[in-house]
């Protein structure tokens, strides 16, 4: 097993995260996911039974996101955050969040990217 399922800069954020989400202006009415896994976030269009819905599945069931926020009335997704550590900065891993950015909302690219917890 590893060491810790966060690394620190992903536990700093976290915590950031949760005393924000605490105010009263959110009232705590959000759940914190880490650690995502995109396929689970994200619905793939067309038949399980066509070729390219098993494509479009395996593009998206190897990558996950750092932290999903939910409703807890109806786990509805509210948010997708992925933290902009220093890996990101690796232009295999730019090419990557554009990917993410793109499957989780098309027509806004809405996968936040956030600066490391300790600049915020």
């Amino acid at each position: 097993m590893r060491e810790a399922f966060l690394t620190a800069s992903e536990r700093e954020f976290f915590e950031v995260l949760t005393g924000i989400l605490k105010r009263e202006d959110y009232g705590g009415d959000v759940v914190i996911s880490c650690q995502v896994r995109l396929a689970d976030v994200v619905k793939v269009a067309g038949s399980t039974k066509a070729k390219s819905y098993r494509r479009n599945f395996n593009a998206i069931s190897q990558k996950s996101v750092d932290f999903v926020l939910f409703s807890p009335r109806d786990y509805s997704v509210l948010d997708v955050i992925e933290l902009q550590d220093r890996t990101h900065l690796q232009t295999k891993r730019k090419k990557r969040d554009d990917q993410v950015r793109e499957i989780v909302d098309p027509s806004r690219s809405a996968a936040h990217g956030v600066p490391r917890a300790s600049r915020l």
